[in-house]
C-alpha cells in the first residue's frame, strides 16, 4: 500500500480555495509543493515564486486532486521537523534555512518522513515514568537509524542494541508511525518532542505534543 490520501472533491476544494485570502492560498500552494517534492519550506517558496501564476481554470492546488491531503500532511511534517514558522507573514517564508549541521539533519529527517510510505518505518522505543516515551528509534526500511531523546542522533544498529541493554532490555516495538503519534513523551526530551510533532503532522493527527 502506498502513500495515503485524504480525498476532497474538486468542487469542495474549489469552494474552499475561493474563501481564502491570497496569502493563505499562496501558503497552501507552498506547503503542498514542499510535501509533493520533498523540499524545505524555503525552497518550496522559491519554486512557487519562480513558477508561472495559476492561470484561468483549476489552480495547481486543485489539480493535485486526491493526492492533496497527503501532500499537505507531508509538507506540514517538514515544517514541524524544521520548526518552520507557518504563522509568519509570507514575505518571511523566503528566509534561507539555517546552515547549522543539526538543522540540516532535521531537514533530512523531515524530507525522508514526508516522502516515504508510513508502513515502511520500523519504530522502537523506551518507555519511562507514566508510560511516556523517553527514547524513540526510527528506521526507514534498511536505512540508518534515527534516534530521538534529549538530542537527535544517527546511531548504528549496535548502539541501538546497547541502548536497549542499558535500559534492562531491548527497545520495545511501538507498532506503526500512527501508533507512535498517539504517544506522549517525557517533557525534557527536546528532540523527541520535535520528532513527535513531525510524525503527528505526517499521519494527519493534531499536533499537540
Amino acid at each position: 500500500m502506498g502513500r495515503e490520501s485524504q480525498k476532497v472533491s474538486g468542487e469542495e476544494l474549489a469552494s474552499l480555495l475561493r474563501g481564502l485570502q491570497p496569502e493563505a492560498r499562496s501558503k497552501l500552494r507552498i506547503v503542498m509543493t514542499a510535501g509533493r517534492d520533498g523540499l524545505s519550506l524555503g525552497s518550496a517558496h522559491a519554486t512557487v515564486s519562480a513558477a508561472a501564476p495559476d492561470a484561468v481554470g483549476p489552480s495547481e492546488v486543485e489539480r493535485a486532486g486526491d493526492e492533496l491531503g497527503d501532500y499537505l500532511a507531508s509538507g506540514y511534517a517538514i515544517a514541524c521537523a524544521t520548526q518552520f514558522e507557518l504563522d509568519a507573514s509570507l514575505d518571511r517564508w523566503s528566509t534561507p534555512e539555517s546552515g547549522e549541521l543539526e538543522e540540516r539533519i532535521w531537514l533530512r529527517f523531515g524530507r525522508q518522513l514526508a516522502s516515504s510510505p508510513l508502513e515502511e518505518w520500523e519504530c522502537l522505543g523506551a518507555v519511562g515514568a507514566g508510560e511516556r516515551l523517553s527514547q524513540l528509534y526510527l528506521r526507514l526500511g534498511k536505512a540508518a537509524w534515527w534516534s530521538f531523546g534529549a538530542v537527535l542522533d544517527r546511531p548504528t544498529p549496535e548502539m541501538v542494541r546497547k541502548s536497549g541493554r542499558a535500559r534492562a532490555g531491548r527497545p520495545s516495538k511501538l507498532g506503526s508511525l500512527r501508533d507512535v503519534a498517539a504517544r506522549r513523551c517525557e517533557p525534557e526530551r527536546r528532540a523527541l518532542r520535535r520528532a513527535l510533532r513531525a510524525i503527528s503532522a505526517r499521519v494527519g493527527k493534531p499536533v499537540d505534543v
